[in-house]
């Protein structure tokens, strides 16, 4: 059985191990060692990867108590010395410590338990069962969090036999496992069974950070990130405000009074250019209608596919038995209604022939629409359908 140095010091950085196997399976080259300081994957956490002598660690995980070491060329000795991508190992025991602390917090002060961890590599969550976590609530829990963090507290992890050993600490949670559990323990805060890797003090977190928190299967999703992590998210808002505050000669405290004033008035411009387009389309629906055909078609260079939908709803109402084929080639979209009672089946036209002009899209009997890649496709495929209706 390997040994499992991980365990024994998470500071370890490098080792010299003996290879006890090379196990090449398919185009997968995989070695056994007598000892590793690579963490398999396992309990919401990562692997660890890295270099064992010139062969590049890519995954690492245990199956039947074997750890199994993926690497992409076989060593060239059976004795090779281990090197840690320990900047990867650092991240995964800051964020793992902090689901730790989080989970612990929000249980002794609200009683919400965690039912999931997921730890990626862009950011970190849990799965807290409560439905109701208020805003005031997440302030409280981080606060406390990063309070256990600048106590710098000692964190202890001892190995038990049996799970009736294990019962005499304070579990927040019992593990499925019934043998050799590995509890993790940082006083009034949290106490978990869990193979991960940790600091030894809550100190090297550096800092938790709760994102946001969405509704989740009848719980409440938490995204935070720790550490370094933390930091760089902090330092992107950082140059994000510093931008808005700069584009609208503000500071951190009214920026967004800023922000909204140019919202209002942006929305009462849409709200004018709305208002003048429709005057446009008004005028464009009545000199359409006013043309004594029962086949009515345009195509527009600078008209969107609202202003289209708006002229034929006009047109609908206003005529009726008529065929109307319009064209937005501002968006390269097409639309036919059959307002008419003939044999022009809209759908099936679209369905025959816009594959061949290298659009898509569909519809039914009376109504049909289309996009297409450019211009040229689209005013083609006009050219199409009218010649069929005519």
């Amino acid at each position: 059985m390997t040994i499992k140095l991980y365990e024994e010091n998470p500071y370890l950085k490098e080792c010299k191990s003996k290879i006890i196997n090379v196990i090449k399976e398919e185009d997968n080259i995989l070695l056994i060692l007598d000892k590793t300081i690579f963490f398999p994957e396992g309990g919401g956490q990562p692997c660890d990867i890295g270099y064992i002598g010139d062969s590049k660690v890519l995954y690492v995980y245990e199956k039947n108590d074997v750890i199994y070491h993926k690497v992409d060329i076989a060593p060239t000795s059976n004795e090779e010395i281990c090197q840690l991508d320990w900047d990867r190992r650092f991240d995964h025991m800051q964020q793992h410590c902090g689901e730790h602390i989080l989970s612990g917090v929000f249980l002794s002060s609200y009683n919400i338990h965690n039912k999931g961890f997921h730890l990626g590599e862009d950011y970190i969550t849990i799965d807290m069962d409560s439905k109701r976590i208020t805003d005031e609530m997440i302030q409280d829990v981080e606060t406390k969090a990063n309070k256990a963090i600048t106590d710098n507290m000692d964190i202890t992890i001892n190995t038990v036999e049996t799970k009736e050993l294990a019962s005499k600490y304070p579990l927040r949670k019992m593990p499925d496992i019934t043998i050799n559990i590995r509890i993790v323990h940082i006083k009034e805060v949290d106490c978990v069974a869990c193979c991960g890797t940790h600091p030894s003090k809550t100190g090297d977190v550096g800092l938790i950070k709760i994102l946001r928190a969405q509704s989740y299967k009848g719980m409440t999703r938490i995204f935070f990130k720790c550490g370094m992590r933390a930091l760089k998210d902090f330092q992107k808002q950082h140059e994000i405000i510093t931008y808005l505050n700069k584009k609208y000669s503000s500071d951190i405290n009214n920026v967004q009074e800023k922000i909204k004033n140019e919202e209002d008035k942006i929305n009462i411009m849409r709200k004018e250019l709305k208002n003048i387009k429709n005057q446009l389309c008004d005028k464009e629906v009545e000199k359409l209608i006013n043309k004594e055909v029962d086949f009515i078609y345009n195509c527009y260079e600078d008209r969107t596919m609202e202003d289209i939908q708006y002229i034929s709803n006009k047109i609908v109402k206003e005529k009726n038995n008529c065929i109307l084929l319009l064209c937005s080639l501002y968006e390269n979209k097409i639309m036919i209604i059959n307002n008419r009672d003939n044999n022009v089946d809209c759908g099936k036209i679209f369905k025959e022939h816009i594959a061949n002009y290298n659009g898509r899209g569909g519809g039914n009997a009376k109504k049909a629409q289309g996009v297409f890649q450019n211009q040229n496709d689209a005013k083609m495929f006009f050219e199409l359908v009218k010649s069929l209706i005519n």
